[in-house]
């Protein structure tokens, strides 16, 4: 009683099988057709091939398990069952690699002395709820007299991008313990998605999440404060490209295609042309649309910068495609937009294309004062990309740069290498697992200064002079004074003073002190080197939400 429709099921033998539209489906390369309608033939002639056919032998890892009773339905008529989990949990999936804090202004002074800001959570929480249960159990006397409901949390990766955790209105999703939505629902499918996707690197002993605390009122305002600087927020960047087709009558010669969500547009009679980023949705008010439009019939493109390519346009009615986003800050090729209109008999041939524009690139883009500037030029010379037919008559729209992601997190690793000969080699952005020693730090960049967490003392520098590597004090080490080789500056990094890792020191080494080396604090002074200044290395634990910029899952 009750489950008739609990699953919706075609009786024996009256199952469908539904090969999609090539032009309804995103563009993709196709395996053996003929292999596919052999395993269909089977199938119609009584196949048992799909008890065993596909991931019969995948084999799952369970980290939660939740039931209660179906939505709907009478109390006992049918379980809903909520599970999670991992290909192989391993040491990933393990509570030490969170880190729960609170932020000064929650922390009590007394406990800040004792360095108690900071805790493990007893398990790994995958709701609002539990969360808060967890802040609760391992800072009952340590919060600052605040009910736990007016503090909201930042989430922290290892790449600092921060994703805020509130309560929102509800989503429309079940619950993730399997229950109905409510106002925390939206906000915990957040946490879960944000624990999952950050404890799948495997594990290394560094904590994979940090869950900070703050109040609420602050957490709002940081929060709208990033939503109005594109360059605070996580490029939503998606592929797009454009294809070209070679046409039978001469004097059209070709028309182009453009798709979103895929690099390469080789597919069927298309041949590709070009690949840029894009933006799958704007992230502020500067970020303008364009759209792509087709002609049923001679399926050619409409490119406008419009947020829809339906309608009319040049004497023929468009369908719309597509929609990407672009903003003033890309950093990749330009692209031109452009169009020809044709007359007489084939006026319906009228069509616009993408094409890489090799005059422009590398030029700024062409937005200012908050619009577009078309930039309306002859484009009789432009020869396109990967072939060699030059186009007539085509009238430049406008011209974008494409999206290209610039970011680097904010905390990143200052290594020293030692080798078999020679002296060691120091420098940043590296990996620290093939490093003799790996120090983390801070990229001295716009967010690191405009957080206030560095001053001019914690600035440091690597240098190469003509006999190796040095670390000094200050931003550029080509300015540093005092030196008895000339210096050739390689990077800078910052150590605030409130750093809580591991100490390390920088020792001078060398007849004049010309080579540094990284080395434990313990081990700073021996035989031909002495301790020039030392520090402690940036722990997850140190990161705000001010460093680093919102993740996707935060919108």
């Amino acid at each position: 009683p009750g489950m008739a429709d609990l699953i919706r099921r075609p009786p024996l033998g009256r199952g469908r099988f539904i090969c999609l539209d090539e032009k309804a489906h995103t563009p993709r390369k196709h395996g053996s057709k003929v292999s596919m309608q052999s395993k269909l033939k089977e199938m119609r002639l009584g196949s048992d091939r799909w008890v065993y056919d596909g991931l019969s032998s995948l084999g799952f890892e369970l980290l939660r398990h939740d039931t209660r009773d179906f939505p709907g339905l009478p109390q006992g008529a049918a379980e809903l069952n909520w599970v999670r989990v991992v290909p192989s949990a391993g040491w990933r999936f393990s509570p030490s690699r969170l880190r729960l804090v609170l932020a000064a202004e929650v922390c009590k002074t007394e406990c800040q002395a004792r360095s108690r800001c900071t805790a493990i959570p007893s398990q790994i929480p995958f709701t609002l709820a539990e969360l808060r249960r967890e802040f609760n159990t391992s800072f009952a006397d340590c919060l600052v007299n605040k009910p736990l409901e007016s503090l909201g949390f930042w989430l922290i990766n290892r790449q600092v991008l921060v994703t805020p955790m509130r309560r929102l209105p509800p989503s429309g999703r079940p619950g993730l313990d399997g229950g109905s939505d409510d106002a925390d629902s939206a906000a915990s499918w957040s946490l879960s998605e944000s624990v999952r996707e950050a404890l799948s690197v495997p594990a290394d002993g560094e904590p994979a999440l940090v869950v900070r605390a703050v109040p609420m009122d602050r957490l709002e305002a940081t929060l709208e404060r990033m939503r109005k600087d594109p360059a605070q927020q996580q490029m939503p960047l998606v592929p797009a490209c454009s294809g070209v087709y070679r046409l039978d009558d001469y004097r059209l010669r070709s028309k182009h295609t453009v798709n979103v969500g895929s690099d390469d547009c080789e597919q069927r009679s298309w041949t590709h042309l070009a690949a840029f980023g894009v933006l799958r949705r704007p992230r502020t008010e500067a970020d303008y649309p364009v759209c792509v439009g087709e002609a049923k019939g001679t399926w050619t493109a409409r490119v406008a910068r419009l947020e829809d390519c339906s309608g009319e346009s040049l004497g023929i009615n468009w369908t719309h495609k597509h929609v990407f986003y672009v903003g003033t800050d890309g950093e990749g090729p330009t692209m031109c937009v452009r169009h020809i209109k044709e007359s007489g008999k084939l006026r319906r041939w009228s069509r616009w294309q993408i094409v890489p524009d090799d005059g422009l690139r590398g030029t700024p883009s062409p937005m200012e004062h908050g619009g577009l500037r078309s930039r309306l030029r002859s484009h009789h010379h432009h020869q396109q990309n990967n072939t060699s037919e030059t186009q007539h008559g085509y009238t430049a729209d406008f011209t974008f740069r494409s999206m290209v992601d610039t970011y680097q997190p904010t905390r990143t690793y200052l290594c020293m290498t030692t080798g078999l000969v020679g002296p060691p080699t120091i420098s940043l952005d590296c990996d620290p697992k093939s490093a003799t020693a790996a120090v983390a730090v801070m990229r001295l960049d716009a967010r690191s200064s405009a957080a206030g967490v560095v001053g001019q003392e914690g600035v440091f520098c690597v240098g190469r002079n003509d006999i190796g590597y040095t670390i000094a004090r200050g931003a550029n080490c080509s300015l540093t004074n005092g030196s008895h080789y000339p210096q050739r500056h390689i990077a800078a990094f910052a150590v605030p003073k409130a750093a809580s890792g591991r100490s390390w020191c920088v020792a001078a080494c060398g007849g004049l002190g010309e080579l540094s080396e990284v080395r434990s604090h313990a081990n700073c002074s021996d035989s031909g080197c002495q301790e020039a200044f030392s520090f402690h290395e940036v722990t997850m634990e140190d990161l705000s939400e001010d460093l680093g910029v919102l993740s996707l899952t935060s919108v």
